[in-house]
């Protein structure tokens, strides 16, 4: 999604998104030519845009935290970062390539296995344990705040959604007695999560907190023990750290 995004915004009058993933081999040869890389067989994936081109003077950086050429409020800097997080945690390299006015390809390296590793882990199926509870979800980025949504949904919370700091304080203020939980991202455009939680815990003092994060940076500082979900985050995390929050004293 964020490859996505970037492309768009790289295509102001339109242009073609190339995705493409295969096997390939990667050998001695190539792994000294590309720090980092053990040689092995991998999955690889790539997204390329034919839009107008990265830079060669700023490419060094694109995959730093906040770093962005995007006018203020069009862009948080965080989503190659991010990109480059989920990656490196599967222990997966990526590289670019871009050339101005013909566009960017990144290429993604995954070690490949043969193993079989079942969906849903062993102790973390919820179906029998139906939720209850009201959760109000603070999320800025439209898609995901409806995805969650869903996934609480299904798991049969009732669920309120607000797309910035402002609008979930609003609901809260309207129906503070009916909110069990707040489910809210660490950076959103308005505010802060820890900053809403703050304010939102002056009305309603016993709510409980969970916090989502791609990159938290300095945010989580002093705030004392929270309950982070890092993203991504799959529903059996959701659901199960939503209930431990909820069931905790």
């Amino acid at each position: 999604m964020n490859f996505a995004v970037n492309a768009r915004d790289a295509m102001p009058h339109g242009g073609s998104i190339r995705i493409e993933t295969r096997n390939v081999e990667l050998d001695n040869e190539y792994s000294k030519q590309h720090s980092g890389v053990v040689p092995g067989p991998h999955v690889m994936f790539s997204f390329s845009d034919s839009g107008q081109g990265i830079n060669n003077a700023i490419l060094p950086y694109i995959f730093e935290p906040f770093f962005t050429t995007k006018e203020l409020g069009k862009g948080t800097g965080l989503g190659l970062a991010t990109v480059y997080g989920i990656v490196k945690q599967h222990n997966g390299n990526i590289w670019v390539y871009s050339e101005a006015g013909h566009g960017t390809t990144f290429k993604i390296y995954l070690p490949r296995t043969d193993a079989i590793e079942s969906s849903t882990p062993a102790g973390s199926d919820f179906s029998d344990q139906p939720g209850t509870q009201s959760i109000l979800i603070v999320e800025d980025e439209v898609s995901l705040l409806e995805v969650v949504a869903t996934m609480l949904e299904s798991a049969g919370y009732r669920v309120q959604k607000a797309t910035s700091g402002a609008m979930g304080l609003e609901l809260i203020e309207r129906n503070a007695e009916n909110v069990d939980l707040l489910l809210t991202d660490v950076i959103l455009r308005d505010t802060s999560g820890p900053e809403l939680s703050a304010k939102v815990r002056l009305i309603q003092p016993g709510i409980k907190v969970v916090y989502m994060s791609g990159y938290a940076g300095d945010k989580l500082r002093d705030c004392g023990p929270l309950e982070v979900l890092e993203k991504p985050f799959t529903k059996n995390q959701l659901i199960g750290r939503v209930r431990a929050a909820l069931e905790r004293e």
